[in-house]
């Protein structure tokens, strides 16, 4: 999910409360993991960080990257 003004101190912290809204309701939503900010947050909670990969865009900088478990929401 694109993050507006994800270069600002608002646009951080606005990637950071849907990284943990993901979290917090991984199981209902299917999560396997999310990427901001070159970290991976895991659906169990724990998170790592990745290697440099150039670009805000690559390193998740200016987007959540979200993946879901075979199809993600239960109810679709």
């Amino acid at each position: 999910m694109l993050t507006p003004q994800w270069d600002t101190p608002g646009g951080k912290a606005l990637g950071d409360r849907m990284v943990a809204f993901v979290q917090a309701n991984a199981q209902e939503l299917g999560l396997d993991h999310a990427i901001w900010r070159q970290t991976m947050h895991n659906a169990d909670g724990s998170s790592s960080g990745m290697e440099d990969r150039g670009d805000p865009n690559q390193n998740h900088f200016n987007h959540v990257h979200i993946a879901s478990i075979g199809g993600g929401y239960n109810g679709y």
